[in-house]
């Protein structure tokens, strides 16, 4: 539960121009390093993608939502 409101918080905080793109992204990479935050992000990936609208700013966000997680992974060497 609390890992949705993080991530949506951020994604508002990205809509409403508080937060640049590498703000974000650092943000983000680092709430990755977190198993829970992590795990929830597996789970719910896939239909995020499906409904938001391709072009907007929430499209983005999680676009660059998935490249932190995936940097986060890769880099980590977590699976």
């Amino acid at each position: 539960m609390y890992c949705n409101l993080i991530i949506s918080h951020h994604c508002m905080c990205y809509e409403l121009g508080y937060f640049t793109d590498e703000e974000v992204e650092a943000s983000l990479y680092h709430i990755f390093g977190n198993e829970i935050v992590r795990s929830f992000w597996e789970k719910t990936r896939a239909p995020r993608g499906r409904t938001a609208p391709h072009g907007g700013l929430m499209r983005k966000f999680y676009d660059m939502t998935e490249l932190a997680y995936l940097r986060r992974v890769d880099g980590d060497g977590v699976t």
